[in-house]
């Protein structure tokens, strides 16, 4: 976890709005805000690997303000993907089962008091116009490729829990190129 902190503090940094944001680690189902303490709330790749979904939704409409929103990007397993596949997914990434199943997260927003006020299924477009802009899938399938190939080696030096979750990860984003997963954006 601190590797992504990390990480989000040089990107705060290198944008040039250090003044203007405050970087803080926790759970969303425990924000240490007051009621309506925000007009607007970014929530990109988070719900698949919250294990208390009502409760986190619960708490960030919390502390919305009255008329305020959510801008929610997640991902949603398709009937493409196997049940092994979900499977290499779920146990490397933390992915709780439930919150890729599209209806679930649409009750758990109706359960917390959100409406859906604009859905955008974003599908395989996105990861299609990366690839044609830098050939980023191409690039996660010869790591793929080489990790396999390597995998031995690479466990031992790393680990198998690395090995795993770095393998898991280079899947994620082939995936939704194959629409095996579906990349969906909500505001609520």
């Amino acid at each position: 976890m601190e590797l992504h902190v990390e990480r989000a503090r040089a990107t705060i940094e290198a944008a040039g709005v250090a003044d203007r944001v405050e970087l803080l680690v926790g759970v969303m189902q425990d924000l240490p805000f007051a009621d309506g303490h925000f007009d607007f709330v970014w929530c990109r790749d988070v719900l698949e690997q919250v294990s208390d979904l009502d409760g986190a939704l619960r708490e960030t409409n919390r502390v919305l303000k009255p008329g305020g929103h959510m801008l929610v990007y997640t991902t949603f397993a398709t009937d493409r993907l196997s049940p092994q596949e979900a499977e290499l997914l779920n146990q490397h990434l933390g992915n709780v089962p439930a919150n890729l199943v599209e209806a679930n997260v649409e009750q758990s927003f109706a359960r917390a008091g959100f409406a859906i006020a604009e859905k955008n299924v974003i599908g395989t477009e996105w990861r299609e116009q990366i690839e044609e802009r830098d050939g980023a899938v191409s690039r996660d399938l010869l790591r793929l490729s080489r990790l396999r190939r390597q995998r031995e080696a690479l466990t031992e030096r790393f680990g198998e829990d690395v090995i795993a979750s770095i393998e898991a990860a280079l899947h994620w984003g082939v995936f939704q190129f194959l629409g095996k997963l579906q990349p969906t954006v909500y505001v609520v």
